[in-house]
């Protein structure tokens, strides 16, 4: 994952730290509170905070009396963490430095994984293998909880420039847009990213920070495959797209179509 030495560094750490601390006045109120209503009321448990960052999950449930750990593969992420756990004299929370798709943590140590904002980032062999870790660490009857992104469909809804191609068709019968948002992104978007930037969109997004083509379906075969039980998975918009007019009219006209969510979530449990 080269790109994550560019993406992850001194500056996005502080960026981080900035919409945290001042997470009242910006859409992280609404990203906290969409992760508390995933998890509900988590007390007197041990909870990893996957693919941490500056450790917003362990911090915020260390603060609600269970213990935590946040893992990262970013040395100044983690060491952000500790500096914010030391400034708020919380004892209950901890980090280190690790890979989340082989974690050096022993086997059976969490009554609960919270994977926030972290699968986006995987491809798909690095999302099987971590959550073959994710299985490996959490007790019998541990529960996983994902919040991520629908990223396969996001350069079709999130785009002005193929809106006037979607927006006809909002009445279409759902399992016909399906095959027409499929045909779009298989033939009309990659040719659109070809000419535009050089590179087809499949190419585009491997070389990204979100190199994985993320849906509901893709997320829930996956945890299949691990053999978890999938207790729930759905799709919602997080912020209710406002800001821009055409997010605008996509949640409008697209309220009923998953592809058009901003939010994928799951809850899972290790049988």
């Amino acid at each position: 994952m080269d790109y994550c030495k560019d993406t992850y560094n001194k500056e996005f750490i502080e960026r981080q730290l900035t919409k945290y601390l001042n997470s009242d006045n910006n859409f992280w109120k609404e990203k906290l509170k969409s992760i508390f209503q995933l998890t509900g009321i988590l007390s007197n448990m041990s909870i990893l905070d996957l693919g941490c960052g500056i450790g917003t999950c362990a911090l915020e449930y260390a603060k609600m009396g269970n213990v935590t750990f946040g893992v990262d593969f970013t040395l100044g992420a983690v060491q952000a963490g500790k500096d914010l756990v030391r400034q708020r004299g919380i004892r209950n929370c901890f980090f280190c430095v690790g890979d989340i798709s082989r974690m050096p943590i022993k086997d059976n140590m969490f009554d609960v994984i919270i994977a926030s904002d972290i699968v986006e980032h995987l491809t798909p062999e690095a999302l099987n293998k971590t959550l073959a870790e994710c299985k490996r660490i959490l007790r019998s009857g541990g529960k996983l909880f994902i919040y991520t992104w629908p990223t396969k469909y996001y350069h079709i809804f999130g785009s002005k420039a193929f809106l006037p191609f979607i927006l006809p068709f909002f009445w279409f019968p759902k399992r016909f847009f399906k095959k027409y948002i499929e045909f779009l992104f298989s033939y009309p978007v990659q040719f659109y990213y070809k000419i535009r930037k050089g590179k087809a969109l499949n190419e585009i997004m491997k070389q990204s920070n979100h190199p994985g083509l993320l849906l509901k379906d893709i997320l829930k075969e996956s945890l299949l495959n691990q053999n978890f039980m999938v207790i729930d998975i759905y799709v919602k918009n997080l912020y209710e797209q406002i800001g821009k007019i055409n997010k605008l009219i996509i949640h409008i006209f697209f309220n009923n179509c998953e592809y058009a969510k901003d939010g994928l979530f799951a809850i899972c449990e290790k049988i």
